[in-house]
């Protein structure tokens, strides 16, 4: 039974009375590549909420995955090795990368300071709840907003306009790098909304100019996919830029688009089951491969351990991509054995349920299986 005293005490706990020595530097650092940034008013749910109460259970409910939580921990790193890994890497854009990092600290740790919400454990030792969390060095500043979600989603912003093509993955290292924070306990889900709401607002400050030479993998005569849905049949008959440098395609700004495929990619048909036997044995596995045909890229039973593939695929990227992702879930199978791993997705996709999102496609083994496809098969291609 909690007494008023107690309640008390919740209500007014704060990360630390006062700021750092080196908190404070950051908070009057200059910021040259930056106008001046105003963080509208936010505050997170009270300690004692039954908000607060009902995000600590859910971090006690997350698997705990220490290597997830390590390999996103220093955001830099993380967008540089993308950039590496798509061939994308300059070393301005590495640059820009540790310039927004490094004097974004300003804004996120003022806004830290200015609601100095408790860390997680600390709210759940007044509970008496064990997160059973991951300790990093980078967890030694108030809880809201995180700032390895605003970084991580401000970074991927300014690169998006930089590299149109790398959007997918360019958002995904972000979701990477604000769920690792998550997955680690360092933060509440609301430490990484309202952080990714900081991002865009910091964004729209950054005012660095970004001298570089764009390149789009695209040429004149070529017909691209465009439109909302990238469906839109668009001939090229002009590239160029607008006044911020930023390249335009038929005097319009490329934002995202799909090329159409060549005719040397639409005719590099290989025998898919072959191929993804040679793969799964590669990767250790005895799982076996069937065709069938169907809506969906892929499927894996892993009662029977069968990974079901299509007759064909539009391409060899498409192709790698899908059976990597199927491979990824085979693991997992293998690791911990086909009823252990049916029991941890249903929990996966019933934690996706509760917070309103779908059952597979917002699942956590999904949506890991999904990025072990596209980096194995980035890789794969580069072997080629």
């Amino acid at each position: 039974m909690i007494n008023l005293k107690q309640f008390i005490s919740l209500r007014t706990m704060k990360y630390r009375e006062v700021p750092k020595e080196k908190h404070s530097k950051r908070m009057t650092m200059e910021t040259p590549n930056f106008m001046d940034v105003m963080i509208p008013y936010n505050p997170p749910h009270e300690n004692d909420s039954r908000k607060t109460l009902e995000e600590l259970k859910y971090l006690q409910s997350l698997e705990t995955d220490k290597d997830y939580a390590k390999k996103y921990d220093e955001v830099p790193k993380v967008f540089v090795e993308l950039l590496k890994e798509f061939d994308a890497h300059t070393p301005q854009r590495e640059k820009i990368i540790d310039t927004l990092v490094e004097q974004s600290r300003k804004f996120i740790m003022t806004a830290k300071y200015n609601y100095n919400r408790p860390r997680p454990y600390q709210i759940a030792e007044f509970y008496g709840i064990d997160l059973n969390g991951t300790k990093l060095d980078s967890m030694k500043t108030p809880s809201y907003p995180s700032g390895h979600a605003t970084q991580g989603y401000l970074v991927a912003e300014v690169l998006k306009s930089m590299i149109p093509h790398m959007t997918p993955e360019l958002d995904m290292a972000a979701e990477d790098i604000a769920n690792s924070r998550i997955v680690a306990k360092a933060h509440f889900p609301s430490d990484k909304e309202f952080g990714k709401k900081v991002a865009k607002i910091i964004h729209q400050g950054f005012r660095k100019s970004l001298s570089e030479d764009i390149k789009i993998d695209v040429n004149v005569g070529d017909t691209i996919l465009t439109g909302r849905f990238k469906n839109k049949k668009t001939k090229v008959k002009s590239i160029g830029k607008d006044e911020h440098g930023m390249p335009t395609i038929n005097g319009r700004k490329v934002v995202t688009f799909r090329r159409m495929p060549k005719l040397k990619e639409l005719i590099e048909r290989v025998d898919f089951v072959d191929t993804a036997r040679q793969i799964i044995k590669q990767q250790g596995l005895k799982s076996k491969v069937k065709v069938q045909g169907g809506s969906n890229k892929a499927d894996y039973d892993w009662n029977k351990d069968i990974i079901y593939i299509r007759p064909s695929y539009a391409t060899m990227k498409d192709f790698l991509t899908t059976i990597y992702h199927e491979i990824d879930h085979a693991k997992d199978r293998k690791k911990y054995g086909a009823k252990t791993y049916e029991k941890k997705y249903q929990r996966a996709g019933d934690i996706a349920v509760n917070k309103g999102k779908d059952f597979h496609d917002d699942n956590f083994y999904e949506e890991k299986a999904e990025r072990y496809g596209r980096k194995m098969a980035a890789m794969h291609m580069r072997k080629k």
